[in-house]
């Protein structure tokens, strides 16, 4: 697979100074030079599948690194990286980044090769703390039991030391330790900044069991001035943000249609003024009348009667 001469795509880079937490997204995840495992920079995380896993690589080029859509982790600060798809690559979307250091993905005692897998009992949640190059980031494992897999172990890619796919491509790795690991680049597909004000950063802390934010049902405010359901919702429509009038663009859904096969449990409020809220046990999003401006003053929710 040899490289091509890269195509011109919007993108932007996700600084890891400043902005605190990765925020979800879709991105191309690269690689940094790495002098000691001969990696040179700009190579793409790439696989390609056999029936039910990959064998995750770094790819040279634009044609074969795969697009992630990054999501919240079931794990409070955590996060789960996802394939997009890759149609020449033959990779199916919604593949969960993996790491085992047991079911053949065992290196040496102090690595285990990467792969993606489907479903949600074999993807790993990773830490994505910043890294100590400006504007990358390193990717951690947590402890997963069932692979047979110690947490901490960096996310890495050398094109050497039996690593070395081609000229072009390496295997990617995770490897206990400080010396081995990748430092990685985050690019967003798109070009607009997750560190901008209108995005808001992955939010911690939220049991997995209670991240979702809205019912399908309830209504938000297009730029148009058009008010639509939640589940009518689409990547790239810009919608009302705040009460002062601001605007941002949908740029990923981190739970969407069919993403969830769980219930989710919601409580309804009937205020005294008339519109009703329903909300999650973390937040209440408020059902709003014409203008789709209004929230429900603290005060008011206090006398709020719970069905």
């Amino acid at each position: 697979m040899p490289a091509r001469k890269p195509a011109t795509e919007s993108v932007a880079l996700v600084k890891s100074s400043g902005q605190g937490p990765l925020a979800c997204g879709t991105c191309l995840i690269k690689t940094t030079h790495h002098a000691a495992g001969q990696q040179p920079a700009g190579w793409g995380l790439a696989c390609f599948p056999n029936n039910w896993s990959s064998w995750v690589h770094v790819h040279a080029g634009d044609e074969w690194p795969c697009r992630w859509e990054v999501r919240p982790g079931q794990q409070p600060g955590t996060y789960r990286l996802y394939t997009c798809g890759h149609e020449a690559g033959g990779q199916r979307a919604g593949w969960g980044l993996s790491a085992w250091h047991a079911h053949g993905a065992w290196r040496n005692e102090a690595s285990s090769w990467v792969a993606v897998h489907e479903g949600e009992h074999w993807p790993m949640d990773w830490r994505i703390v910043a890294g100590r190059q400006p504007n990358t980031w390193r990717v951690l494992t947590t402890a997963h039991v069932a692979g047979h897999q110690e947490a901490g172990w960096g996310l890495s890619a050398w094109n050497a030391h039996s690593a070395k796919r081609n000229d072009h491509s390496s295997r990617v790795a995770v490897h206990n330790g400080d010396h081995w690991p990748m430092e990685w680049v985050f690019e967003r597909v798109g070009g607009e900044m997750p560190g901008d004000p209108h995005h808001a950063p992955l939010s911690h802390g939220i049991p997995a069991e209670d991240d979702c934010c809205f019912n399908a049902d309830a209504t938000i405010e297009l730029r148009s001035g058009k008010m639509i359901r939640m589940d009518e919702l689409a990547v790239g429509d810009v919608v009302r943000s705040d009460a002062a009038g601001g605007f941002s663009t949908v740029y990923t859904f981190a739970h969407h249609k069919g993403d969830t096969a769980r219930a989710v449990g919601y409580r309804r409020i009937l205020l005294e003024s008339g519109p009703r809220a329903h909300g999650r046990a973390h937040g209440v999003c408020r059902q709003a009348g014409a203008h789709g401006r209004q929230r429900a003053p603290r005060r008011r929710a206090q006398r709020c009667q719970l069905r």
